[in-house]
């Protein structure tokens, strides 16, 4: 009865031990791959990380006519799309190879570049596209993109995003993408004193100095004395006074606001920076000519020429 139950167990552990080697898998290296039209390729199978003899293999593609198949090269016809098989002893491993005529770069609908905060995610979307599309980045420690090209921001600083697109073309394209920290604050100028017909900058200092702004918006009170461009640019338009918004977009809802105070004078109006004697003759209701406020905007402007204009 020993002997019988000891036969038996040999016999389940030399079955054990075999399952492995018989189990063993061939396999590519990817799972599809692509080939230009009028080329011919040599696809690799695997046994692990043992590479195989094509020849002991029986291949098949399931449309010669769009790609052909020999011994493990595989020449592209036409554009199209087909199934490729391995087999031996048993086994079949299948890849899908993709054939295009022409190489065609593509764009995306939010531009080639773009810049977002840690944390926030955005989705590329392609000018054009074939059966199947992939991305890549070059940190994903940086950002990562999945399948359907979403972005995910995950620590600040420079990353590519490379899109693959495969149809009767091979379409391309790279999305350059900036991670900045959050914006903490950010300044302004307090007040601008500025010559009717003149103009002048604002100037946005950040805090920290890269931190995210998704966007800026200007605004002012009396368009009539000073108007603002969409790019932060004062324009005097007549004497008087009038108050420039800037408010800020810092991503998901958070908005920051500056005021400035901008006095807007004539012809009249001047400084002279060597002796610091002021001339005023108002600059609107707010400092009529010859007023305490009339003189102390001027006074505080007297040595700095360069910043009224």
């Amino acid at each position: 009865m020993k002997k019988y139950l000891m036969v038996i167990y040999l016999a389940v552990m030399c079955l054990c031990m075999g399952v492995p080697v018989s189990a063993a898998q061939y396999s590519f290296a990817y799972s599809s791959a692509a080939v230009k039209t009028g080329t011919t390729s040599e696809i690799y199978i695997y046994k692990g990380k043992s590479k195989q003899d094509p020849k002991t293999f029986k291949w098949s593609t399931s449309d010669a006519k769009t790609i052909s198949v020999t011994n493990g090269k595989v020449t592209a016809k036409k554009a199209g799309v087909v199934w490729v098989k391995a087999v031996k002893n048993g086994q079949v491993s299948k890849i899908r190879l993709y054939s295009y005529a022409k190489s065609k770069k593509v764009y995306f609908k939010s531009g080639n570049a773009g810049e977002v905060k840690a944390g926030d995610s955005l989705t590329l979307i392609p000018s054009e596209k074939g059966i199947i599309s992939s991305y890549k980045s070059s940190n994903a420690k940086i950002a990562t993109v999945s399948k359907d090209g979403k972005i995910t921001a995950k620590s600040t600083g420079s990353v590519k995003i490379t899109y693959t697109s495969y149809g009767k073309m091979k379409y391309t394209g790279t999305f350059s993408l900036t991670v900045s920290p959050s914006l903490t604050s950010f300044n302004v100028q307090d007040e601008m004193i500025i010559e009717k017909g003149d103009s002048a900058d604002i100037v946005i200092e950040r805090t920290p100095v890269n931190g995210y702004i998704k966007n800026i918006q200007y605004s002012s009170n009396n368009k009539k004395v000073a108007s603002v461009t969409k790019d932060g640019k004062v324009l005097a338009q007549s004497s008087g006074y009038a108050k420039i918004t800037v408010q800020v977009d810092c991503g998901k809802k958070e908005k920051k606001s500056k005021l400035i105070r901008v006095y807007v004078v004539d012809d009249s109006y001047d400084i002279t920076p060597e002796t610091k004697y002021i001339i005023h003759r108002g600059a609107s209701l707010e400092a009529p000519e010859n007023t305490l406020p009339a003189f102390e905007i001027a006074a505080r402007k007297a040595g700095d020429r360069k910043s009224v204009v």
